[in-house]
């Protein structure tokens, strides 16, 4: 998919650009799924620890990870691009 010139100085003129449908469900999904895999094992390494109540496991994945760290920061770092490299998301990028 190519800029077009107006998009092109709309990027230079505001530093930054607005590409609505650029990526859909299906581009994301593998990341999601990585990322869900991630955070239920880690949750239940923290919940095993004594360091969450609960698993959250209700919770879709838009609001578990938030859920998880509303009681510890632990998986917070963990879930940085820099430190969390799986597969899904490097060939997302």
């Amino acid at each position: 998919m190519g800029l077009s010139p107006a998009q092109m100085d709309r990027f230079y003129t505001d530093g930054y650009l607005v590409v609505e449908n650029a990526l859909t469900d299906a581009d994301l999904e593998p990341v999601i799924r990585e990322y869900e895999e991630r955070i239920d094992r880690r949750a239940r390494e923290l919940r095993a620890a004594g360091k969450l109540s609960r698993l959250y496991e209700e919770e879709p994945f838009e609001r578990r990870f938030a859920s998880v760290c509303r009681e510890t920061m632990e998986l917070y770092p963990e879930m940085d691009i820099m430190q969390h490299r799986g597969r899904a998301a490097f060939d997302f990028l």
